[in-house]
């Protein structure tokens, strides 16, 4: 194979496909150590006006809470078991919460897959920016399932994508080891709706719940 043509090949991840049943194991002892933080987040979500700037803080210890501050004082507020409060649509979509639950509250992906119905023998590499991701639930990068990425050093989850009632969604969780979270929680995050973002956040702060 010529230079050239090498060159038009697409680059494929490189690394070992681990067994399904080690992955989750890795990825649960991983998920423990970032269990019940308080994150508070700063950004953008799209509401049926078009988009808004927002200020945002996430618990996870003992059940979920989310509270979110927009434009001219609306607020909203939602805890686990609870109905949502305030203006309902500056709040993260509900299927997007119950992921954020799972991963860091639960800290559990076999629940995670249940959950959106991601099947674990379906499996591949793939590329996830310049990191290789193991990826449970497609076999091959055509396949519109649910979906689990996992970093294949560190073993965090880089990105979900799991059905929505009006679409599917796309949680990207992104900068890890940045100097805010410093490994223990994702610095940017972003959820797209069929292809179109409707949240965009950075953290703003990251400690272990009280």
């Amino acid at each position: 194979m010529t230079t050239a043509t090498a060159a038009a090949w697409p680059m494929a991840a490189a690394g070992y496909l681990l067994p399904s049943h080690q992955l989750i194991a890795y990825t649960n002892r991983r998920l423990s150590k970032v269990r019940g933080l308080e994150a508070a987040l700063v950004g953008d979500t799209r509401t049926a006006t078009g988009p808004v700037n927002i200020g945002e803080r996430w618990s996870f210890g003992g059940g979920m809470q989310v509270e979110v501050k927009g434009p001219d004082g609306r607020q909203a507020q939602w805890r686990a078991g609870d109905k949502e409060q305030g203006y309902a649509e500056l709040l993260p979509r509900p299927a997007v919460r119950a992921v954020l639950g799972h991963l860091f509250g639960r800290g559990d992906l076999n629940r995670l897959l249940l959950a959106i119905g991601a099947d674990e023998r379906r499996r591949r590499l793939a590329l996830s920016g310049e990191r290789v991701a193991h990826v449970l639930g497609a076999a091959n990068p055509r396949d519109a399932t649910p979906q689990i990425w996992i970093e294949q050093d560190s073993f965090d989850v880089l990105r979900v994508l799991f059905p929505g009632p009006d679409g599917p969604l796309d949680l990207r969780l992104d900068a890890w080891a940045g100097p805010v979270t410093k490994g223990i929680f994702p610095h940017q995050i972003k959820v797209f709706e069929s292809g179109r973002w409707i949240r965009r956040l950075e953290t703003d702060a990251v400690r272990r719940g009280r």
